[in-house]
This record gives C-alpha cells, sequence and structure tokens, in this order.
C-alpha cells in the first residue's frame, strides 16, 4: 500500500469512528436509535462544504447590508446636522462636504461592491427656517463675551508661566526647610521631601492643565462667535433675498 493510500485509509478509519460514536452519543440522548439517526442524516446534509459555504456567505452578505443601513442612516444623520453650513455652500463646496461625511460614515466599515454614495439634496430654506435659525445664532452670539474670553486668554497664559514659577519657588522653600531640620533622620528627611516634591509637581500640572483648559474653553467660544457671526450674516442676507421675491 502506497503511502497516499495508508493516509487515505487511516483518515477513513477515523471518520468511521467519529461517526459511531456520534450516532452512540445521539441515541444515548434520544433513547432511540430512529431519532438518533434522522439527526445524524441531518447534521451531515448540514455540514457538508457546500452548506457551510453557504451559510458563510449569506452572514457575510448579511453584514454587508447591515454595515450599508448603518453607514447611510449615519451619513443622512451627520448631513442633516450640518445643514446650515451645507446650505450657504456653492454647489461644488456642497459636493466636497457630502463626500467628506460619507468618507465619515464609512470609514473601518466593509460594504458591499460598488456601493455608491446616497444622494443627498440640500434644500433652501424657508423663511420660518431663516427666522428661527436667526433667533438661534443671536442667542449664541448674545451669550458670548468676546472681551472676557479675550482677557481670559491673556489671563491663563501669563499665568501658566506665573503659577509655576511660584509653586516651584514655594518647592524650594519647602525643601530647604526640611534638609535644615535636625529633629528629622536622615531617611524620614529624604521620605519627607521626596513626598513634597511630588506634591508640588502634582500642583504644577495641575496648574497647567487648568489654565490649559480655560485657554481652550474660551479660543472655542471665540471660534463659536466668529462662525456664529458669519452664518448670522448669511441668514440675514438669505432672508433678505427671500422676503424681495
Amino acid at each position: 500500500m502506497s503511502k497516499q493510500s495508508e493516509t487515505i485509509q487511516q483518515l477513513t478509519d477515523r471518520v468511521n469512528a467519529l461517526e459511531a460514536i456520534c450516532f452512540d452519543f445521539l441515541t444515548l440522548q434520544y433513547n432511540n436509535a430512529s431519532q438518533a439517526q434522522v439527526k445524524f442524516d441531518d447534521y451531515r446534509i448540514k455540514y457538508t462544504q457546500e452548506a457551510i459555504d453557504k451559510r458563510e456567505a449569506e452572514a457575510r452578505e448579511k453584514m454587508l447590508k447591515d454595515n450599508l443601513r448603518a453607514a447611510t442612516a449615519e451619513f443622512k444623520e451627520r448631513a442633516e446636522a450640518q445643514y446650515w453650513s451645507l446650505v450657504f455652500m456653492d454647489s461644488k463646496a456642497q459636493e466636497k462636504a457630502l463626500s467628506d461625511i460619507w468618507s465619515t460614515a464609512t470609514d473601518g466599515l466593509e460594504l458591499p461592491k460598488n456601493t455608491k454614495q446616497p444622494t443627498y439634496s440640500v434644500y433652501a430654506p424657508t423663511e420660518d427656517q431663516l427666522m428661527s435659525r436667526k433667533s438661534e445664532l443671536e442667542s449664541i452670539i448674545g451669550s458670548i463675551n468676546e472681551t472676557y474670553c479675550h482677557d481670559l486668554i491673556k489671563h491663563c497664559e501669563k499665568s501658566l508661566t506665573d503659577s509655576a514659577t511660584a509653586l516651584e519657588r514655594e518647592a524650594k522653600a519647602q525643601v530647604a526647610k526640611l534638609r535644615k531640620d535636625d529633629k528629622l533622620t536622615e531617611s524620614e528627611r529624604e521620605h519627607q521631601i521626596k513626598e513634597t516634591e511630588a506634591l508640588y509637581n502634582a500642583k504644577i500640572r495641575q496648574a497647567i492643565n487648568d489654565n490649559k483648559r480655560q485657554i481652550s474653553s474660551a479660543k472655542n467660544d471665540l471660534s463659536r462667535l466668529q462662525q456664529s457671526r458669519e452664518e448670522l450674516s448669511k441668514v440675514k442676507k438669505a432672508l433678505a433675498e427671500l422676503l424681495m421675491q
């Protein structure tokens, strides 16, 4: 017997043994040889390679369709959220913006072949929509104190250096005081010095982070103020043109 024939015979013997074991377990479970045979045959049909490949293909198709539905829903949701940015763009800029939104929505998702970006129409706003948006923008503009934001940024940028310098000076003074304390043993002194330095390093990091956070918040407010002013100008212009019709 050739090596190949021997291997085939071994595999056949193992398959036969496995089938016998499975049939015995099914017979014990159902306590009926006929039912066991029906179940066994069912498994043999269900787990052919063709059947497995078909189930995997169906599962993949479902996954791709689910991904497409999710991406399409996110695309439309994002586009609607950016309506007031899109509506004042020219057609080319709108196309680019919608393409970017679709790219974001589909990032990391596997989609069916030949999937195309969904169509999305940016309709011109009505008079009521423009009036409502005008009120929203005026409210945003009125809620942001531009002078305060500039003063806060200036103060915090100066405080970034001043607070760190002051805390470093204070830390050095505390460490110098500990080094002169004769009541402490050498190990106690080194331990307290390390704790003091760690404490002040934490205070410095906290002060820096607090100032950076306030600067970032103030800059975001100023950016929002500028964007709102620019959009309000466009809204007023669109409203005036609409009322003149």
